[in-house]
């Protein structure tokens, strides 16, 4: 059995040379697809290129077994269902497991996919749930989008020739006849559940990926539900301004909590090499006050839930809603109570 590896990375530092250490032993082929797409010209050089040294790192990473192929082209890829299709028609394994450059899986998770896919000749794809890190290695997000799924991530299709992407979100891969590819899924809560496999997803660590990052979703036009990108960033992932407010992604709220389990080994040794220095309102703020922030926001979103399925009356989930009110000792529990109202009006108002 051959995994391929599809990767689209652009700006890929400090990640790049890490994944590629991570997925090399397992696989088949690394096939890297390089640049930029139209709305990523704030951070591109003006070809389409990586301004860091992305595309240095991947051409003198050690490849003794020809493992890795690096596509790039002259000028800026449409969208990104144009760089996985790229990558789709150099793929010759048997599965092709896409992977964006911050997203890491420990090696027997790796491993033990595998194992389920040699075993398994019946699947067609498998999903992973994400653990996704914020301002750091040290705290984890919670709510937000995650509740309706956004925490899982289509990532391995069975790749047979003239199959390629018809969409990149989400990854939907389809056969030559243009027919979506079928069959048996492993889905995300199996995977998790049963074998205790998770994607470690670090696309919130680093302030200049997150900037640049941030920029791109405020083009992406994706409207109701989400904060414009550049705003999010500077007033939320920088200043922390409000404990309830986590994510882009404007409601439901959302959350940081401490991570207590072990990163991948290919991320603490990226740890161990970089000069990377905690933000210390963050650690502040996960010794004291992150308790009562998450406890507040998975009591009304709860709530929400229970009343959006009709689970519960709106008025009794509402008040139940109202009943997570923080006392104010300052400006940022002011702020997460402004959440909780919102999320109170909102119950009431459907």
């Amino acid at each position: 059995m051959k995994i391929s590896f599809g990767l689209i990375v652009h700006n890929g530092e400090p990640f790049i040379k890490y994944q590629l250490e991570s997925l090399y032993p397992h696989a088949h082929q690394i096939i890297v697809v390089e640049g930029a797409v139209e709305k990523f010209r704030h951070a591109s050089t003006p070809d389409g290129h990586s301004l860091d040294r992305t595309v240095e790192v991947i051409k003198n990473f050690p490849d003794p077994e020809h493992k890795i192929t690096l596509i790039q082209r002259e000028g800026f890829w449409p969208e990104k269902t144009e760089m996985s299709n790229a990558y789709m028609e150099a793929c010759t394994g048997d599965y092709i497991w896409q992977i964006d450059v911050d997203e890491f899986y420990k090696n027997d998770d790796i491993k033990k996919v595998e194992e389920i896919l040699s075993d398994n000749p019946d699947i067609v794809r498998v999903d992973f749930k994400t653990i996704n890190f914020w301002k750091g290695f040290r705290a984890v997000m919670r709510g937000a989008s995650y509740i309706y799924g956004a925490d899982e991530f289509i990532r391995i299709y069975r790749f047979k020739p003239g199959c390629r992407y018809s969409t990149h979100r989400p990854p939907t891969v389809v056969d030559e006849k243009g027919k979506e590819v079928r069959g048996r899924i492993v889905s995300a809560g199996e995977l998790s559940g049963e074998f205790g496999i998770f994607m470690y997803h670090y696309s919130y660590v680093f302030s200049n990926n997150v900037k640049s990052k941030s920029a791109y979703y405020a083009k992406m036009g994706w409207g109701k539900g989400c904060d414009d990108g550049v705003k999010w960033a500077g007033a939320y992932w920088e200043k922390l301004k409000n404990p309830l407010r986590i994510h882009l992604i404007n409601f439901p709220p959302s959350w940081v909590e401490p991570f207590n389990g072990e990163h991948p080994e290919s991320i603490k040794h990226l740890i161990a090499d970089i000069d990377f220095h905690e933000d210390g309102k963050l650690a502040s703020f996960l010794r004291s006050d992150w308790r009562r922030f998450a406890s507040a926001g998975a009591l009304i979103t709860e709530a929400y839930l229970q009343a959006e399925k009709a689970e519960t009356g709106r008025v009794r989930a509402a008040l139940k809603i109202l009943s997570a009110l923080l006392f104010p000792s300052d400006l940022r529990t002011i702020r997460a109570d402004r959440t909780i109202l919102h999320t109170f009006f909102k119950c009431l108002s459907h």
